[in-house]
């Protein structure tokens, strides 16, 4: 197996191609460093009860350890799949939600990871404050992802009418598309969506969410380098790569 896709294939992890297929963006980030000594930290590790389909439990966990061979991998989970550790995945239980435990276990271990993926729960409110606290953990130059941000709620408003706002998609990034073009900050229903979070500091250079609180924005304001949002192969569905400045 040589590519990451095939990796991802094998342990049947949706980040494959057929199915959200971020692997693509994943390899156009990380492949610079396939065989450097890193540290990789992801949270979200599903131990998936349909094992015809899913026979493997911490599935993209194998996957990064096989893609970085010689980096040191660790997760974070709620459910304890610490069964699932080997010699190089370290396996961690935390609630997400839970934000002075989560940050124990990064102060405790020193742990200051090159990339950082957050595929826990998805809830809006964890994927902010989840940012706002580990990305001080982040090391120089390192890439923080999160991944399966929705574009926007389908949920419906006090009128039972769907509050949709669509960004247009374009390729810009060496044939990466990427997941918005513009951005206005007007749209209440949408004003505290991670999507309009991420598109407001891409457009304006803001940091703003009633789940962070000011120094913590201006942290993230002043040491994110880059923040691109790139379109998954699932409806309403994208990932983010938001880089800290060396």
């Amino acid at each position: 197996m040589n590519t990451l896709d095939q990796l991802a294939k094998f342990y049947c992890t949706d980040k494959r191609s057929t199915e959200h297929n971020y692997v693509q963006f994943y390899d156009f980030y990380f492949s610079r460093a396939k065989n450097s000594s890193i540290k990789l930290l992801e949270i979200g590790i599903l131990e998936h009860p349909d094992k015809s389909n899913r026979p493997f439990g911490a599935a993209s966990l194998r996957m990064w350890a096989d893609y970085f061979p010689n980096a040191e991998i660790h997760g974070i989970d709620i459910a304890d799949l610490r069964h699932n550790q080997s010699d190089r995945i370290k396996i961690h239980v935390c609630d997400q939600n839970d934000i002075e435990k989560l940050k124990n276990i990064f102060e405790s271990n020193d742990l200051r990871p090159n990339i950082i993926i957050d595929d826990g729960s998805h809830k809006i409110h964890h994927q902010q404050s989840t940012l706002a606290t580990l990305f001080k953990f982040l090391a120089p130059g390192g890439i923080y992802v999160i991944e399966d941000i929705v574009q926007f709620n389908l949920k419906r408003n006090f009128e039972s009418q769907l509050v949709v706002s669509r960004a247009e998609f374009h390729d810009n990034l060496d044939g990466i598309p990427l997941g918005f073009t513009s951005f206005t900050r007007t749209n209440t229903a949408l004003q505290y969506t991670t999507m309009s979070f991420l598109m407001d500091f891409c457009v304006n250079g803001k940091i703003r969410s009633e789940f962070i609180n000011l120094e913590d924005s201006n942290y993230l304001e002043s040491q994110i380098d880059f923040c691109n949002i790139h379109p998954s192969n699932i409806f309403n569905m994208h990932i983010a790569f938001l880089r800290k400045k060396a």
